[in-house]
């Protein structure tokens, strides 16, 4: 029997659209805590208006202790990362 990398992923592409940060299902996503909701948005939003060092530093502190979690994260996590990178990038 021969095994491929490629038997491995999906066959099709998955399309899952990304979360705006005024999006109401924010409210409904796990974090890094299992069973536990957290709107990553709210913080995301707080974090593209930051103006200082200090800020921004309180602020992904509260993104990484809600969004990762002893190695765990949930779905609030995997959508904030488009919006991690696009703050990051302006």
């Amino acid at each position: 029997m021969t095994i491929k990398l490629g038997d491995f992923f999906p066959k099709k592409s998955v399309d899952e659209p990304t979360l705006e940060l005024d999006d109401p299902r924010w409210a409904t996503l796990e974090g890094g805590y299992k069973g536990t909701l957290y709107d990553a948005s709210i913080a995301l939003k707080k974090l593209e208006l930051a103006d200082n060092k200090q800020a921004v530093s309180l602020i992904y502190q509260e993104l990484w202790n809600e969004l990762h979690h002893q190695g765990d994260v949930g779905l609030a996590s995997y959508y904030s990362v488009p919006h991690l990178v696009r703050i990051a990038l302006t």
